[in-house]
């Protein structure tokens, strides 16, 4: 049973919204478009490992996407993770095509493609840090011990996997062979250690202290709020909008809608601030009205916060469709 669902990485819409927001010829735009390159193909190497995991028998298993969690002194992602009432199994998802080749006595993977050859980090260190790292949390939190065992899945299809060790392939496996190793790893573990119980109270426990990344994406490229370009963007041509007659309309291209605000200023909300006024909404969505600012502030759902002339509207950031 998923009891924590997948769901659109914060990180990504807040990158997605910098691309957006970001002048055609600004000088860090080669970096924002090759991390947003990065954090999709990660999200969807995750996404892709979904299939796999409908064949695991969900009555045997609690499952967890996307669970952060802090061990005292720092933060630790997990991709994905399984608990039942006899281990626990961290998955750590890699999208990564071409030749790959996998030193864990030096730590490094290292990657061909189209005659370039470049390094990454080990995820066999990554993934054993993060094995500690919650068998402590486990322990810490609620007194409890219980085996964590944990795979690196590579899920591009495109990917060829060379291990120089052969002990690191009980650890690394292309994604198709996950129910087969899962099945490996749970004849290993014959011992009980807690009933469903205690099962569903350790996994909700691990939930609730799931804890979202709160890192401005402005602040890790260095980026200042004043660089960004302000306004409603034409989702068919690029060009700015104006609010005419009730609508928005793209003297550009001829695109008219009624609600292209709401991604312009849930881009505001992901790169400078969850709340904005009518006076900060004016100036950001070009609008000289008061009471028309108003009215698409409120017909966005979020909080009103604070009365008359210090009231701030909350910008909701509804999970996507993707």
């Amino acid at each position: 049973m998923i009891i924590k669902p997948r769901s659109y990485p914060l990180r990504l819409r807040k990158l997605e919204a910098l691309q957006r927001r970001l002048p055609p010829h600004h000088p860090k735009n080669s970096l924002v478009q090759e991390a947003l390159a990065r954090t999709r193909a990660g999200y969807h190497g995750e996404r892709s490992i979904d299939f796999h995991l409908n064949f695991i028998p969900h009555k045997n298993y609690l499952i967890i996407h996307d669970l952060r969690l802090f061990d005292g002194q720092h933060f630790f992602q997990m991709d994905t993770v399984l608990v039942s009432r006899k281990f626990i199994l961290i998955l750590e998802v890699k999208n990564i095509s071409g030749s790959l080749y996998l030193d864990s006595d030096i730590y490094q993977l290292s990657r061909t493609l189209n005659g370039k050859e470049e390094s990454f980090p080990d995820p066999l260190l990554q993934i054993e840090r993060q094995q500690l790292q919650l068998s402590n949390w486990i322990q810490n939190q609620l007194s409890l011990t219980i085996p964590v065992e944990s795979l690196v899945l590579f899920s591009n299809k495109q990917a060829v996997l060379h291990l120089k060790n052969d002990r690191d392939s009980e650890k690394v496996i292309k994604s198709e062979g996950l129910v087969n190793r899962v099945n490996v790893i749970a004849q290993r573990h014959d011992k009980v250690c807690f009933n469903v119980d205690q099962l569903n109270s350790l996994a909700y426990r691990m939930v609730q202290s799931h804890h979202e990344p709160r890192q401005s994406v402005l602040e890790s490229f260095d980026i200042k709020e004043f660089d960004l370009v302000e306004g409603v963007i034409c989702q068919s041509c690029l060009s700015q909008m104006s609010w005419l007659k009730g609508k928005w309309q793209c003297s550009a291209c001829g695109t008219r809608a009624t609600n292209s605000h709401v991604l312009a200023l849930q881009d505001y909300a992901c790169l400078c601030h969850p709340q904005i006024s009518n006076k900060q909404a004016r100036k950001y969505l070009n609008i000289n009205s008061e009471d028309t600012v108003k009215r698409l502030l409120a017909k966005l759902g979020g909080k009103k916060i604070g009365t008359y002339k210090s009231t701030k509207y909350e910008i909701p950031l509804e999970n996507p469709k993707r």
